[in-house]
């Protein structure tokens, strides 16, 4: 999706859909189609236009935990500047501001970023999720294993470890 900067005066609100082919991958994320987005673009000085927003999409994931699918929606307003590729400088490189072309704004590199930044780096199925036994890895919130982890038996990664005269010390086992 594109918009022509000349289609318009001062401001204008635009309301669309993308389409997963036109956003960047997210690692670890299926987005699902549609993206919807909601954008108002406001020409400021300069060849500077300020693009305001908001989007709603959904994206499918695995669980950190258990590995079993999840569905997250996202919900995430936004505010970016766009400037002429032409007149681009590299301090605003550095300040986030994203570039047009030929009077054409593409909305999809930031829209992907928005949509980065709502999605959890570890997504979970639900918040008291059991997770994985780490012993004989059956799913612990469908069904009870009986195994004893390595913590139940006293296991401590810092047992070895002892502190003398100020001093971390490491003790033969």
């Amino acid at each position: 999706y594109t918009i022509n900067l000349a289609s318009f005066n001062d401001s204008e609100e635009f309301i669309f859909e993308m389409r997963k082919e036109e956003l960047p991958k997210i690692d670890g994320f299926e987005i699902e189609p549609p993206v919807r987005v909601r954008m108002t673009l406001t020409k400021e000085k300069d060849s500077e236009v300020l693009a305001m927003g908001a989007l709603e999409a959904a994206a499918g994931a695995q669980c950190s935990r258990c590995l079993e699918p999840v569905k997250i929606g996202v919900k995430a307003e936004f505010t970016a500047v766009f400037k002429d590729r032409e007149k681009i400088t590299g301090d605003d490189l550095e300040n986030d501001i994203y570039e047009y072309a030929n009077n054409v704004i593409n909305p999809a590199e930031f829209i992907g970023q928005a949509l980065l930044l709502e999605l959890p780096s570890k997504p979970v199925c639900f918040e008291a999720c059991a997770g994985l036994c780490p012993v004989c890895g059956k799913n612990r919130n469908n069904e009870k294993c009986g195994c004893k982890s390595e913590a139940a038996k006293g296991f401590s990664p810092f047992s070895s470890i002892t502190i003398e005269d100020g001093k971390i010390k490491k003790t033969e086992e």
